[in-house]
């Protein structure tokens, strides 16, 4: 939870410049990066199959009325 409250921070730090530098979105992805990479030790440690996850998703999304 804590990564995703430092991405919350940083996209709060991009809405609020005027010219995001690039150093911002440096930051930013090294946060998206942490996310990711804690999501998917996650998943291995409980055998979840992001694959199978991700295609059943996708599937359900194509139906919905956005």
């Amino acid at each position: 939870m804590t990564e995703v409250g430092e991405v919350a921070r940083e996209v709060v730090g991009l809405a609020c410049a005027v010219e995001p530098t690039p150093e911002a979105r440096e930051r930013l992805g090294m946060e998206i990066y942490d996310v990711v990479w804690n999501l998917c030790d996650l998943a291995n440690i409980l055998q979840v199959d992001l694959e199978g996850a991700f295609a059943k998703k996708v599937a359900l999304n194509r139906k919905r009325t956005w």
